[in-house]
């Protein structure tokens, strides 16, 4: 990554960086928007959002008056319950 050299100049976006190369405690505290939670779910985006104003998923964290996050960590957990949920039935 270069440093912009103009205040014209865009800068670069930093780089992504995948969950499994950060230490366990940062990748459950990482903030997932509504598309990727849907997708680390395996749900389409408007299915997602019909089970939340359900209250069938977990309940984000608000980041900022219109936008809401969901931990990683948070979404683990719940797949987690519903998986030990599935096997005791």
């Amino acid at each position: 990554m270069t440093l912009r050299t103009t205040l014209n100049e865009p800068m670069a976006p930093p780089p992504f960086v995948p969950l499994d190369s950060v230490p366990a405690e940062y990748a459950r505290n990482r903030v997932l928007d509504s598309q990727q939670a849907a997708d680390f779910l395996n749900l389409s985006l408007p299915h997602f959002r019909r089970l939340y104003r359900l209250g069938k998923v977990p309940r984000p964290i608000k980041i900022t008056e219109r936008k809401l996050g969901w931990p990683f960590g948070l979404l683990n957990d719940f797949v987690a319950s519903r998986t030990k949920a599935r096997e005791a039935a």
